[in-house]
C-alpha cells in the first residue's frame, strides 16, 4: 500500500528529525527518567501534522516529544495522501 511504501522509505528519516529536535527537560534529566515515548500523528498532504498523541511513556518525556514533533514537522517528506504515523522516540541518559 501507499502507506507501507512511504514508511519503508521515510520512517527512519522522520524519526531522526524528531530525535534531533528533542530537548530533555532539566527535571527529567535530574530525576534520571529514561525510556521510550510512543507517539502517533497524522501527516497531511500540505505538510501539516494533526492528531498528535503520545500513546505511552513518562509524562515528562511525552511533553518534550510533542514539542519536538511540532518543530521537526517542517522537515518531514511530503505525502500524496494523508497517513497516520506511529513512532517510538528514545530518551537515554549517557
Amino acid at each position: 500500500t501507499y502507506k507501507e511504501n512511504f514508511l519503508r522509505k521515510n520512517l527512519l528519516l522522520i524519526k531522526k528529525h524528531i530525535q534531533k529536535n528533542v530537548k530533555y527537560s532539566k527535571r527529567a534529566r535530574r530525576l534520571h527518567i529514561q525510556g521510550n515515548v510512543i507517539v502517533q500523528f497524522k501527516l497531511l498532504k500540505d505538510g501539516t501534522i494533526t492528531n498528535i498523541k503520545a500513546l505511552s511513556g513518562h509524562k515528562m518525556l511525552k511533553k518534550s516529544t510533542l514539542k519536538a514533533i511540532k518543530k521537526a514537522a517542517s522537515y518531514f517528506p511530503t505525502v500524496q495522501k494523508a497517513i497516520t504515523i506511529k513512532v517510538p522516540i528514545e530518551y537515554k541518559l549517557i
